[in-house]
């Protein structure tokens, strides 16, 4: 399972944020977060969205948050389009 941290997307250490816009059309694997918190706005679209094995069905509009060292990832995306807002909540 790939393991991610902050700075795998971003190089400034001091601000301890990032926003990302992403798009998925299919399967997105399981990974996780090793130092960070995720806050996930879906843009468009739906899919099914993995955590810790269990899925969820996620959709335009909804908002939801991924801790750090859960498991998650996306199946049976369809138009799928999302902001992600990654930051360390202790900072």
């Amino acid at each position: 399972m790939k393991e991610f941290t902050l700075s795998d997307f971003t190089d400034n250490g001091t601000f301890p944020f990032h926003i990302q816009y992403d798009v998925h059309e299919h399967t997105f694997p399981l990974h996780r977060h090793l130092d960070f918190t995720e806050l996930v706005v879906v843009m468009n679209g739906s899919a099914s969205h993995i955590v810790n094995n269990e899925h969820y069905p996620v959709r335009k509009g909804d908002v939801f948050v991924v801790g750090r060292d859960v498991s998650h990832g996306f199946t049976d995306a369809s138009e799928f389009e999302i902001c992600n807002i990654m930051f360390r909540p202790e900072n």
